[in-house]
């Protein structure tokens, strides 16, 4: 009787709340990391991203806190050429209520990009853009972590899309105390069928987490952590004013630590999450049901795995969840999106019932500056 009282509170939740640790679908203006075409021309861009976060959890596993703030990444942008540009700027974020801002980096990328390929080096196209399940990915770093820096190489066709990256997150030098850190990825999402009504896919990810080095003083075992996904999605497009896209999806996923010295508390683990969606226009309500044995993850949403964040030692070997997720972004004016998401997560283990709620208001928008004289033979 508890589990159907918390299913239905669960499905009230869903569909009433306002507010999703969210994801953007794939065709959001926001992914949309396409520049002018240009030759020996300076511009800036501007982003900025307004948030107000409240997660409300009452279980075990995960805590329960807001986040409000911003971040702003003012970014001049030279173009060599159509193929060729670089940029550079500042990464600040700020949360309300603290004095200090809790990042202030200088970005710098170059950026190859021909035909439907693009490599990056430095500031890469990180967090969402990787396309990776949430129980891999939080989303929420989206605001916390957004800067990642590295190497990326991406192919962006009409019916492939290929991501693979090396966040670099710690560098050291020779005597120093601590380990270099860093994180690699790819991510691939294959169309099967692609037409003006169905869309089957088959969308895959690899996370790697390693933390080591040879020329540090600290005698800490090497880690090297692995998250995995293999997943299969049908999406069947409709003609309806209120409803013009419905789709299945469903992702198994997989956790191993390959450390030469064990320290998880599970060597490996699994799990599955499966979704239905019906959206409109790039907005969605979601329905999804996840179960896990032993599943850990690097840097996915905590709710989904086997150990608790509250530093507790507390452990749930078997996970069960119903999740309802709801999402609305709307375009206010050119490049400037106004974002309502809402999450509910029933426990139907324990019987928990736990929802986040979120407002994000975010500006993307890039400004010509000047144009150069130069030689633009060869260029391309």
């Amino acid at each position: 009787m508890c589990k159907i009282r918390c299913i239905f509170i669960g499905l009230l939740l869903g569909v009433t709340v306002e507010l999703q640790a969210f994801t953007f679908p794939s065709h959001h203006p926001l992914l949309n990391n396409n520049y002018a075409k240009d030759s020996n021309a300076l511009y800036l861009n501007f982003y900025n991203t307004n948030f107000l976060w409240n997660n409300e959890f009452f279980n075990d596993i995960v805590n329960g806190y807001t986040l409000i703030g911003y971040f702003l990444t003012p970014e001049f942008q030279y173009h060599i050429t159509p193929s060729i540009k670089i940029q550079g700027g500042v990464h600040l974020l700020k949360y309300t209520g603290a004095e200090d801002f809790s990042t202030i980096s200088p970005t710098y990328a170059a950026i190859f990009t021909k035909d439907d390929y693009t490599l990056i080096m430095g500031k890469l196209w990180g967090t969402i853009n990787h396309r990776v399940p949430e129980p891999l990915l939080f989303s929420e770093r989206f605001f916390t972590n957004n800067l990642e820096n590295g190497v990326q190489f991406i192919v962006d066709k009409d019916r492939f899309f290929f991501d693979t990256w090396l966040d670099w997150q710690s560098f050291i030098f020779p005597q120093d105390n601590k380990q270099e850190q860093l994180a690699a990825g790819i991510s691939t999402h294959p169309w099967l069928i692609k037409s003006q009504k169905w869309e089957i896919s088959t969308p895959a990810s690899l996370i790697v987490g390693h933390r080591g080095g040879q020329i540090d003083t600290l005698d800490i075992p090497m880690r090297t952590l692995l998250n995995s996904s293999l997943g299969g999605k049908v999406l069947y497009k409709l003609p309806y004013k209120f409803l013009d896209r419905v789709s299945f999806e469903t992702h198994l996923v997989g956790f191993k630590d390959n450390s030469p010295t064990m320290k998880s508390l599970y060597s490996s683990g699994q799990g599955s999450l499966s979704q239905l969606t019906f959206g409109l226009q790039g907005n969605y309500f979601q329905i999804g049901y996840w179960h896990s044995n032993q599943f850990l993850s690097l840097m996915g949403h905590p709710i989904f795995q086997s150990y608790s964040e509250k530093g507790t030692g507390y452990h749930q070997r078997i996970r069960e969840l119903l999740t309802f997720h709801l999402f609305y972004s709307k375009d206010i004016y050119k490049g400037i999106y106004l974002g309502l998401m809402g999450d509910t997560y029933v426990d139907l283990i324990n019987g928990n019932v736990d929802y986040s709620m979120g407002l994000t208001l975010i500006i993307k928008h890039n400004f010509f500056l000047k144009r150069f004289k130069g030689n633009e033979k060869g260029q391309g």
